[in-house]
């Protein structure tokens, strides 16, 4: 009987705002030791091991364009940035954590401890999901599905979207088939192939084996990467905005999102019957919790460039509104000096200020990246 085996999450990355460390300089001098040391031809790997607030890591060679330092164990990888201002342009630290870690505790539970270790040495003021994969993996062999995709309905499909959906076979045999791109897709694919050529974590049988997976069974898994684009659209920002919408991100993912279905005669092919095989997916959200009815809400950055071609033409008909309420249809000049005036008397208002910080705030909450601006705007 076709049934999942495994349900949870297989990859997350948090980003935490920082407002200062508490951290004595021999501290940092052990970090820039170590990544010097690593860097050396004659480099041990486990000489470059270090004990870091309780926790053994090796010290990377290298950083970022971020963050300086980059920490690594079995746990989780972290990449931490000195300089602080509490995250105004991205967080000063950031965890990846390690799936073996996420399915050996948890999710949850994973983050809570390494928050808590986080909290011992650094001031955290916030914090930002980057990325979440979810995933289910299904004691049953890869869905058939038609060499053209027609099967495949989703709404990574675009006219301007180039390859959205790709398939990859191993001989004859398709073992992995992905869908979209960028912030939002979904891979499917032999988990058993995966384990064997690439991850070699074998620790996942004794996981399936919890729920029912024999030896012999195959496994396919089905897989939703998520970055934060989409991620806020979902209003997620924290891991406790994750633990609170998860359900509704497979619910949106496997019903609207991204379906797999039986070719029928209909010309509109959303109307076409679900395969049994995603069946089995969408009814994994009762694994996943009880979704809350959130939407997926699209939000749009405003761009200088176009906010000021808009306002030419609002002070355009401003102006041509004035010099024609004054009978000036051959003159502008009375209606720009005018709009000039009324202007200069907006920005000179004392609530203005007020004004612009509360909209700073409302597009710092959009995720407004703060960049200069080009010399000709």
């Amino acid at each position: 009987m076709r049934k999942v085996v495994l349900a949870g999450v297989d990859t997350l990355e948090v980003g935490f705002c920082i407002e200062g460390y508490n951290l004595a300089e021999s501290e940092w001098f052990m970090l820039a030791e170590a990544k010097e040391m690593a860097k050396s031809v004659q480099f041990d790997t486990d000489g470059g091991r270090i004990d870091f607030r309780g926790q053994l890591f090796a010290v990377l060679p290298t950083g970022t364009r971020q963050h300086q330092y980059i920490l690594k164990n079995n746990d989780i990888t972290l990449k931490i940035k000195p300089e602080y201002n509490g995250g105004a342009a991205y967080p000063e630290v950031q965890v990846r954590f390690s799936s073996e870690f996420l399915w050996r505790d948890g999710y949850m539970n994973a983050y809570s401890h390494v928050k808590e270790w986080l909290g011992d040495w650094a001031y955290i003021c916030a914090e930002k999901v980057s990325r979440v994969d979810i995933s289910v993996d299904i004691n049953d062999g890869l869905p058939k599905i038609d060499r053209n995709h027609h099967e495949v309905v989703t709404r990574a499909q675009r006219k301007s979207t180039i390859h959205t959906i790709k398939s990859y076979a191993r001989g004859s045999k398709l073992n992995t088939l992905t869908i979209g791109s960028g912030d939002c897709l979904c891979r499917i694919y032999d988990k058993i192939e995966e384990i064997k050529t690439q991850s070699r974590k074998e620790w996942f049988y004794d996981l399936w084996k919890n729920n029912g997976y024999q030896e012999g069974d195959s496994v396919t898994r089905v897989e939703f990467q998520l970055r934060r684009d989409f991620l806020r659209t979902m209003q997620v920002e924290t891991v406790d905005d994750l633990n609170a919408q998860i359900g509704d991100l497979w619910s949106y993912l496997t019903t609207k999102w991204l379906t797999l279905r039986k070719k029928g005669k209909d010309s509109n092919r959303s109307r076409w019957e679900i395969k049994p095989f995603w069946r089995v997916v969408q009814e994994a959200l009762t694994l996943f919790g009880e979704p809350t009815g959130v939407i997926r809400v699209r939000q749009y950055k405003p761009k200088f460039t176009a906010l000021k071609q808009q306002a030419r033409g609002i002070m355009v008909t401003m102006a041509a509104t004035v010099d024609m309420s004054m009978g000036l249809e051959n003159s502008v000049s009375y209606g720009k000096k005018f709009v000039r005036q009324e202007i200069a008397r907006m920005l000179d208002d004392p609530f203005i200020d007020l004004a612009i910080k509360r909209r700073e705030a409302k597009l710092a909450s959009l995720g407004l990246v703060r960049k200069p601006l080009n010399r000709t705007d």
